[in-house]
């Protein structure tokens, strides 16, 4: 799932536009698990399960997608600092003169 998360991260998609997509896989996997019968703590078990997946899914998604953006804010702010130190005493002189 983090690999899925980096690359998704990685190619642009938002995190909440994957977060409703494991949301309505499992809204979908609730009724096929309810309707394969069972007893109750069965099914009660079957869907905590189906909960669980989904729910370290969407957790998984949301570490992936932070370190994503630690990573690249840390990448900006080393290059700002680069570009920084490249113009150091490059400072353009005052208006009205040169």
């Amino acid at each position: 799932m983090r690999k899925v998360a980096g690359e998704r991260a990685a190619e642009g998609y938002d995190l909440r536009e994957i977060q409703l997509a494991l949301s309505a896989l499992e809204a979908q996997a609730w009724p096929l698990v309810t309707g394969a019968g069972g007893d109750t703590d069965v099914v009660v078990r079957r869907l905590a399960l189906v909960t669980g997946i989904a729910g370290r899914g969407k957790d998984e998604l949301a570490r992936a997608f932070l370190e994503h953006k630690e990573r690249a804010e840390a990448r900006v702010a080393s290059l700002e600092q680069r570009l920084a130190e490249l113009f150091k005493g490059t400072q353009s002189p005052p208006e009205g003169e040169g």
